[in-house]
């Protein structure tokens, strides 16, 4: 009689290739799943600027730039009240100045030749050396035009301001045409300016149009909610959060890269 107690179970030849299969399948299904999850969040639309970054079409200018590595996105709520307290708000002071003064008079920097060709390959740009050449972070001309602008409505307080003690052609160029306004007139000539120019106290023509390419490249989708406030006209709740590039980041890293130049310069 056989012995069966002391035969060895051994699997079934097929049971080994049955489990390597699903170790496959399964390390496949793990790797089309993190491959998928990194696709669709590489695609996501940014929310601030309402395209897709990685797009085809809308891809950022340069493959690598180090600002877009730096600038971080963080949430920040807008306080846009009417009557809110500002230190960039009110009628010229020191502290309002020194406030502008922070934000715009940052340095230019030097770039290489690869980043002057992805951006704008301009046939004669400005060079200093090492094949490195002068640029300004875009975000700092925009501000440079919001605070010539603000300068304008105020240009009885700012009438000695480098820009509009320019060359009446560039002042002009800054400001529409009504240079008269710009200079250090007795207040009777300013007066009957004002009441024979033709052209509106703030026709700030080349930056008030940069600004308004600006807003409609970034186009801000968000949406702005009311107060039922009884019978009266439902209040706009104007302060809403949005995501924003980490604007210190942005000035610490400029400052870091600076090419001794100076500031930003409409021509060179």
């Amino acid at each position: 009689m056989e012995n069966f107690g002391n035969t060895k179970s051994r699997p079934f030849p097929w049971a080994r290739g049955v489990f390597l299969l699903h170790v496959v399948l399964f390390s496949t299904a793990i790797l089309l799943n993190l491959w998928a999850s990194r696709r669709l969040s590489s695609s996501c639309v940014d929310t601030t600027i309402g395209i897709r970054p990685n797009s085809q079409h809308h891809r950022d200018p340069v493959g690598h730039y180090p600002l877009n590595d730096v600038a971080e996105y963080t949430p920040l709520k807008f306080d846009a009240e009417l009557g809110a307290p500002s230190i960039f708000k009110g009628q010229p002071r020191k502290e309002l100045d020194d406030a502008w003064d922070a934000l715009v008079d940052q340095p230019m920097i030097m770039v290489n030749r690869e980043t002057l060709q992805s951006f704008d390959p301009t046939p004669k740009p400005s060079k200093k050396k090492d094949g490195h050449y002068y640029a300004t972070v875009e975000v700092y001309h925009q501000l440079h035009c919001l605070d010539i602008t603000r300068k304008f409505i105020w240009r009885d307080h700012y009438q000695h301001v480098d820009t509009f003690m320019d060359p009446p052609e560039m002042v002009w160029e800054h400001v529409g045409k009504c240079p008269s306004a710009l200079q250090p007139l007795p207040p009777v000539c300013v007066l009957i300016y004002e009441i024979l120019c033709p052209c509106p106290k703030n026709t700030t023509d080349h930056c008030i149009d940069l600004l308004r390419q600006v807003l409609m490249c970034n186009s801000d989708v968000g949406l702005i909610f009311y107060t039922d406030v009884g019978d009266r006209q439902p209040v706009a709740r104007v302060s809403t959060t949005h995501m924003c590039r980490n604007f210190s980041q942005i000035t610490s890293w400029v400052n870091e890269h600076d090419s001794e130049l100076g500031i930003f310069a409409e021509s060179m």
